[in-house]
């Protein structure tokens, strides 16, 4: 449907309360999609409230301003992180500039890259994440995605694939 549908943009990576006899979790399909080179933005939702109302899957958006407009486009251009929440963490900020990855966290965290071929060795906790791409490895490693998680607390955040190739 990504190579068909413009209107498709991705994929629900985590559906909190998933009524199907599969995992609540998408994430090594999303990975498998990302391998073919696609684009793919992943989704984190619930799509009904549990007994106790703790919504866990959610979309944080990261539009230029706080109107609707920009919020579309927020999601249309993938400025947006998925979480699973329960403790606050949250992304202060996520860039790449062709050659390096820079993100960090409002709290220390664990650090994780993923790419084609898996994890990236270089884990890292703290509150912030640096990550050069090697020369001549970015068609190899294919995407960069990047997930952050505080201690062994349920906390976990996505930030949205970086495609390499």
């Amino acid at each position: 449907m990504l190579d068909y549908d413009p209107g498709v943009l991705g994929i629900e990576v985590y559906n909190h309360n998933s009524e199907d006899s599969f995992s609540d979790f998408s994430e090594n399909l999303w990975d498998v999609i990302l391998s073919t080179g696609r684009q793919c933005y992943g989704f984190f939702t619930q799509d009904h409230p549990t007994v106790d109302q703790l919504w866990k899957g959610r979309i944080i958006l990261l539009p230029e301003e706080r109107s609707a407009e920009s919020c579309l486009r927020a999601m249309r251009q993938g400025r947006f992180y998925g979480c699973i929440t329960g403790s606050g963490l949250r992304f202060t900020h996520i860039d790449f500039d062709g050659e390096t990855l820079r993100a960090g966290c409002n709290r220390q965290a664990t650090f994780k890259l993923i790419c084609k071929e898996g994890v990236v060795d270089d884990v890292v906790t703290g509150t912030e994440f640096v990550y050069k791409v090697p020369e001549g490895k970015a068609e190899k490693m294919g995407y960069l995605r990047l997930t952050a998680q505080e201690g062994r607390a349920v906390e976990k955040l996505y930030a949205q694939a970086i495609m390499l190739s």
